[in-house]
């Protein structure tokens, strides 16, 4: 394929972040707050649902639990926009994408949005992109999907069109003064968001991607501030760069661009093996056995309540550290752990691995291990789910329907 130019790239540039330290020293801190924000609104997001049963039908208390169950919701929000802001994959496990079909995809995701904005024309134009770029799809979904909201933050008075889309072009020369990494010369594939809105006035716009700094809070969602820098992260991370062409009153267009680069082989790829089990010949996990590792101890009394209320039928154990676990699991083989990953004396990720070396070692079926994390999760233990869907990943916070789905499609009863 014969790449073409694109004409983004004689952009004026535009400069870099205003404040170039803050970003490193918040993604350091974002992480540790995210998990201790996580473990305190699991509860909120789950007990009120065991509350209500409880409650007659016409009860006031389901008036009031409703605005915990929000209100929850929107901090949510807020501490998912926090955990964008740390680096969450190793170059090395990246894959190659389709890049049409992910911003393809993602623009699917974003008709929800523009749904409740009548006034507010949007358009997908796919460009000719054959060749795979390797990307963290997640991530580049979370930036390209922040750079959307914030067009049509842009235009939430006035109305007007968003337009999404892809390209490839050949940067002959490089680009300098640019926002992200300077793009060394190469082929790249690109996304476009252009906007209609307001527009930027020059004197904003060297801090538009500086952390906690907007010019306009949504009124629909909270937390407003981050979702430029997210995506500034994004792009930085995959060593690449966004172009930004705005006009006050004359509406915005952001360019966001990732270079296309030859595959990993096949020995190139870091990361857990591929778990094996449910052999014939292998001892199988004691049927309708539930393990609940996690040292905060309010979770585990919320995880067995769960547990117990929608599985009765089921034994719940529960220890505090990833060496518990494995003593525990030791004497019982359970069919089913449900684990914290970053806890004291042994984590979790340590904790899978003696379970896997134990299983192997004595003959024995591996469990179900559902992760559950308030932090961004390692890449190996990403890898270990891709490979092996006996296991699951969840997030905190976690609602109680989901907690009790991911368990009860692993766990066998006898």
């Amino acid at each position: 394929m014969t790449a073409t130019r694109s004409s983004a790239v004689t952009e004026q540039p535009v400069g870099r972040l205003a404040c170039p330290g803050v970003l490193e020293s918040l993604s350091d801190m974002a992480g540790l707050l995210a998990h201790d924000f996580n473990n305190l609104l699991t509860p909120l997001l789950a007990y009120p649902a065991l509350i209500a049963r409880d409650l007659a039908p016409d009860a006031y208390g389901h008036e009031l639990l409703s605005v915990i169950e929000n209100t929850a919701r929107d901090m949510v929000y807020i501490n998912r926009q926090l955990q964008g802001l740390v680096p969450k994959t190793d170059p090395r496990n990246r894959i190659p994408m389709d890049f049409n079909r992910l911003i393809a995809d993602t623009a699917g995701r974003l008709r929800e949005d523009i749904a409740n904005h009548p006034s507010i024309r949007f358009e997908f134009k796919p460009g000719a992109v054959g060749m795979p770029v390797l990307l963290c799809a997640e991530d580049v979904a979370e930036a390209v999907m922040h750079v959307c909201r914030n067009g049509l933050e842009a235009m939430e008075k006035k109305g007007g069109n968003l337009t999404v889309e892809t390209g490839l072009t050949d940067l002959s020369t490089p680009l300098s003064g640019v926002y992200g990494a300077v793009p060394p010369v190469g082929t790249y594939a690109y996304v476009r968001v252009s906007d209609t809105g307001e527009g930027i006035s020059p004197a904003l716009r060297d801090r538009i991607f500086d952390p906690l700094y907007t010019t306009h809070k949504s009124l629909k969602r909270r937390g407003a501030g981050f979702g430029l820098t997210i995506a500034y992260r994004v792009v930085r991370d995959h060593q690449g760069t966004i172009t930004v062409q705005s006009m006050e009153g004359g509406g915005s267009v952001f360019t966001l661009y990732f270079q296309v680069s030859t595959p990993p082989g096949p020995g190139n790829t870091t990361g857990s093996e591929a778990v094996p089990g449910g052999a014939a010949h292998l001892v199988p996990c004691t049927p309708g056995t539930l393990l609940i590792v996690d040292d905060e101890k309010t979770i585990q009394q919320l995880f067995r309540m769960i547990m117990n209320s929608a599985l009765p039928q089921c034994r719940v154990d529960t220890v505090s550290n990833g060496a518990e676990a494995v003593g525990r699991f030791a004497e019982e083989h359970h069919a089913v752990i449900l684990m914290d990953l970053h806890m004291p004396v042994m984590d979790g990720q340590q904790a899978f691995l003696e379970l896997k070396r134990m299983c192997e070692s004595r003959g024995w079926e591996m469990p179900s291990v559902v992760f559950c994390t308030g932090f961004i999760p390692p890449d190996s233990i990403r890898e270990v789910i891709a490979r092996q869907p006996r296991h699951a990943l969840l997030s905190k916070p976690v609602t109680g329907d989901k907690l009790v789905d991911a368990v009860k499609a692993r766990l066998p009863m006898g």
